[in-house]
């Protein structure tokens, strides 16, 4: 497998080289470890990324670090802005990535990352606000809502991570603290674990609409944590549970400094 490899990053082109680095990612042994780590420091960007990516599912402790650099890379004015329908794909193709990059963090568990990650979630946010004026125009609704699935698996991932404090300061709306707040509740009882389904809900807007009702869904595990974590009263968690579908479907609605 390695001697196919260094033919192909040879005299392979880049986009070759780094579908086979993906390939190896799959594979275990520790020499293919070896073999990409060299490629996380490549000039080429999707070396990068496809070195990380597949090196970040076998949790190579360097590719997760260099995930916190790459999920601040071509941040989403890049992507949203380009009129080139190749370069718009490739945009596209790597905010996919990034949602995996999240994930690999917070099933990784290492506290060390919170600071980093808190970080990216103010970069988006900060980005947001500064396209929020073709965020508004209704061309751009598929945007719109990958920024949100961006700042729901943040959060989520924090709350795996037991990240409790990490919202404070942090300059948007109500209604996205709110629906920050319980995603991140979620993540602290790590309900992945018991709705496999649950990361992919994230992408879909009316995902609130139905994982609350979930039959393996113990709300009052939710209010427990919202409680000791967040030290909400019963009024307000039931608030704040209650509200949560609502919040989802509005915050598509309003202005994003809201």
């Amino acid at each position: 497998m390695s001697k196919i490899f260094f033919v192909s990053s040879n005299k392979g082109r880049i986009r070759d080289r780094a579908v086979a680095i993906f390939a190896l990612g799959y594979r275990q042994p520790s020499q293919i470890q070896e073999l990409l780590e060299p490629y996380l420091h490549s000039s080429f960007p999707w070396e990068r990324w496809a070195s990380a990516l597949a090196l970040g599912r076998l949790n190579d402790e360097k590719a997760l670090l260099a995930f916190l650099t790459l999920l601040q890379e071509n941040l989403p004015s890049a992507w949203i802005t380009c009129n080139d329908p190749e370069i718009y794909n490739d945009f596209l193709r790597r905010n996919h990535h990034r949602f995996e990059m999240i994930k690999c963090l917070g099933d990784w568990g290492n506290s060390y990352v919170v600071p980093d990650l808190h970080q990216v979630l103010n970069k988006y946010i900060e980005e947001g606000k500064q396209l929020e004026a073709l965020l508004a125009t209704n061309g751009l609704d598929m945007e719109r809502e990958s920024l949100y699935a961006l700042e729901d698996h943040i959060a989520y991932a924090l709350g795996q991570l037991g990240a409790w404090g990490s919202l404070r300061a942090l300059l948007w709306s109500d209604r996205r603290q709110r629906i920050a707040t319980v995603l991140m509740a979620l993540g602290g009882l790590q309900i992945h674990q018991k709705v496999p389904t649950f990361r992919q809900w994230l992408f879909k807007p009316n995902f609130a609409d139905t994982i609350l009702d979930h039959v393996l869904l113990d709300e009052e595990q939710v209010k427990r944590i919202l409680a000791s974590r967040f030290g909400y009263t019963p009024d307000e968690q039931t608030f704040l549970l209650q509200q949560f579908p609502d919040d989802c479907r509005t915050r598509l609605l309003e202005p994003w400094t809201h």
